[in-house]
């Protein structure tokens, strides 16, 4: 039994890392000394690192003022967020 728990505890951190690495993390977590309800700190980790990138590139997009067309405009937006993770996942 304590194997499967280890097995499925390294798991979990497995999948953590992974989301990580695809999403570049929270761009902002916060830390707040004590829960809403109660019991110790608790932490919010708002939008990921990719969906700031992502938006930060489609304010330039949309400043280009190209033909308006914001469905292409988000799609190519994620596509460049993906891209700045992806360097800085090999720049470290």
């Amino acid at each position: 039994m304590a194997v499967r728990i280890e097995e499925f505890r390294l798991e979990q951190r497995k999948a953590r890392v992974e989301h990580i690495v695809r999403t570049g993390g929270p761009a902002f977590p916060v830390t707040v000394p004590e829960s809403v309800i109660g019991d110790g700190p608790e932490t919010f980790h708002g939008m990921t690192l990719r969906d700031w990138f992502a938006g930060q590139a489609l304010v330039g997009i949309l400043a280009k003022g190209d033909d308006g067309r914001a469905s292409y405009s988000v799609g190519d937006a994620y596509e460049i967020a993906d891209e700045m993770l992806a360097h800085r996942h090999r720049s470290k």
